[in-house]
């Protein structure tokens, strides 16, 4: 499976599951819209969507149409129920490779992207590539959000949070009786701290830093997850 098609087959079905083993999962999300203007008409692009959860927080906390990209179609069914009618006519959903999709789009476009969990999965050498599209897609001043599973810098600290969230998964065993998606889980972690993959803060400081962002922050942090926020030049 390649890793920007990580959530095929059983694990795609039952992905929901997973916020069950991150108790601060709610608030990681509600975090996101507080990064756009809420009361302007909005064009954001959103990577990755998912089963629609990142989606719904940035349309019930803004004025913003969205072009949703993902690439595993058995998402856009669980993102649309998600979403219901009303909120769903705000938003484009495209089936597709999002570095693809960014360069069929035009320069200095667009207000804003966010994207929630879906970075860390590309490969680094995918990522450098794939900023430098967001940069250019993205109009003078339009805001970047992302919501992801970010490493800590220091390897110790990143050790002991990893440990601590491979015990969470215990859930899908415990509660779910679910073995294969425990074990998807655990082999999804480990693959996200080999060098090729593991997706640091220091990287996402550097990948906006070199595609001319700025006011560059963390908005929260709450073990392996974090929410970087940016602004275009």
């Amino acid at each position: 499976m390649k890793d920007n098609q990580r959530f095929t087959g059983h694990f795609g079905k039952e992905y929901d599951k997973f916020y069950e083993a991150v108790p601060w999962h709610d608030d990681f999300q509600s975090s996101l819209p507080k990064a756009f203007d809420s009361k302007a008409p909005l064009r954001l692009i959103e990577g990755g969507f998912g089963t629609g959860l990142s989606t719904e927080q940035i349309l019930s906390g803004t004025n913003a149409t969205i072009l949703a990209i993902d690439s595993e179609p058995q998402m856009l069914k669980k993102a649309s129920n998600y979403l219901g009618k009303d909120l769903s006519k705000r938003v484009t959903f495209v089936i597709g490779d999002l570095f693809a999709e960014l360069k069929k789009l035009p320069k200095n476009s667009y207000d804003g992207f966010f994207s929630g969990y879906v970075i860390h999965n590309m490969p680094n050498t995918l990522r450098k590539k794939l900023f430098k599209e967001i940069a250019r897609v993205l109009k003078p001043g339009a805001v970047y959000a992302n919501a992801d599973k970010i490493a800590f810098d220091n390897p110790k600290k990143q050790n002991e949070e990893l440990a601590k969230q491979l015990v969470r998964l215990d859930i899908f065993i415990n509660k779910h009786k679910d073995t294969d998606f425990y074990l998807g889980w655990v082999k999804h972690y480990l693959r996200d701290e080999e060098e090729d993959l593991i997706f640091r803060e220091k990287e996402q400081v550097q990948l906006l830093k070199d595609n001319e962002f700025t006011n560059i922050k963390c908005t929260f942090r709450e073990a392996l997850e974090c929410v970087y926020t940016a602004r275009k030049k």
